[in-house]
């Protein structure tokens, strides 16, 4: 028996509907557009507020708030309205725009970005772009783009791709490699000069077809604190999960993108205390998603099963999982290959 005052039945036509599913699933929609769409879709499913406040992380207030306010003035009901005061002069979109332009690009003639270069590009203040990337956590630099593949010796010492962890603008491809099998950063780091600019273009110039083409991932934005600290106790328990399933003589490489993750102190005092783990910087999701590739190829080639595709068959398998439960509400992917899996793999070269 249902209590409390009956609710007004919520209907979606077709074209509503089309539109909250894009702005729910859309990675540029605003997280608090992105949330309301979500409510709405959930609500006209003929879920109760409370069940939908309690899937989706809400109070059932909010749900009955966002309800009311479709139900008297349908789409428009859901945009802010006009703010008091001066308007805002950093919008959604130029972050977005200033993000993928930084984590995606290279600057003029395949140098990395400056502060000045970036400015010119997207027509704001050389501090606008600062404030952007300290919010971020990003730092260009020369001779980040870890091109480990043109590493002979690290390539032969590189056993399988264990783990990958995606959750804009973090990203984290783990690999495990025979023991002492440590590149520093200058031997993989490219040339300085015409020829370090040539490279690094080259890497990120022509990514391969991409195993993340379409992802479901959560719209990577600007992150308060306690979301920053949040962040990082998960991407903890990533590093804590292939440690647990790496077998002991085996070294761990983690590439992950240059977001201020890497940097954070909670990372950094888990991998001091682990000295088989080493952490290398990339600079962008692209860069990201060509090192995947790559390493996938590269450890397929050394199997002698005569089955090159079994190994990407697993996160294959896991990126199928993700998109089948993330229609509605894309979250981050977090796969981590298991103890037997590796084991198999290992038996296989």
């Amino acid at each position: 028996m249902n209590r409390g005052r009956p609710k007004q039945p919520l209907a979606l036509s077709a074209d509503e509907r089309e539109t909250l599913r894009h702005w729910a699933n859309r990675p540029s929609t605003p997280p608090a557009l992105a949330e309301r769409a979500r409510i709405l879709l959930a609500c006209a499913d003929g879920e109760t507020n409370k069940a939908v406040a309690r899937r989706l992380g809400v109070t059932p207030q909010t749900v009955g708030k966002w309800r009311a306010r479709f139900l008297r003035s349908r789409l428009d009901g859901l945009l802010d309205e006009p703010r008091s005061g001066a308007p805002r002069r950093i919008l959604e979109s130029d972050v977005e725009r200033v993000l993928t332009l930084t984590l995606e690009c290279v600057g003029p003639n395949g140098a990395p970005w400056s502060t000045r270069s970036l400015a010119q590009a997207t027509g704001l203040s050389q501090s606008a772009v600062s404030r952007i990337w300290r919010a971020y956590g990003v730092r260009p630099r020369c001779g980040e783009i870890a091109r480990f593949w043109a590493d002979p010796q690290f390539i032969a010492q590189v056993r399988d791709v264990v783990g990958v962890y995606a959750d804009p603008p973090t990203f984290a491809l783990a690999l495990c490699a025979d023991a002492h099998a440590l590149p520093t950063v200058d031997r993989v780091r490219p040339a300085a000069g015409r020829e370090g600019e040539l490279a690094l273009a080259e890497s990120v110039r022509r990514p391969l077809p991409g195993l993340f083409t379409e992802l479901p991932l959560p719209a990577g934005r600007l992150c308060t604190v306690g979301e920053r600290r949040a962040r990082n106790r998960e991407f903890r328990e990533f590093l804590d999960r292939i440690d647990s399933e790496v077998p002991r003589g085996l070294d761990v490489h983690v590439l992950l993108s240059r977001d201020g993750t890497l940097e954070s102190s909670l990372v950094q005092s888990w991998l001091a205390a682990r000295p088989r783990f080493q952490a290398h910087p990339i600079p962008s999701r692209l860069a990201f998603e060509e090192l995947v590739e790559r390493w996938l190829q590269i450890v397929g080639k050394k199997r002698r099963d005569d089955d090159p595709g079994a190994a990407r068959r697993p996160l294959v398998r896991a990126l199928d999982r993700h998109r089948a439960a993330c229609v509605a509400l894309p979250a981050r992917l977090v796969w981590v290959k298991s103890c037997a899996e590796i084991a198999q793999a290992l038996g296989a070269r």
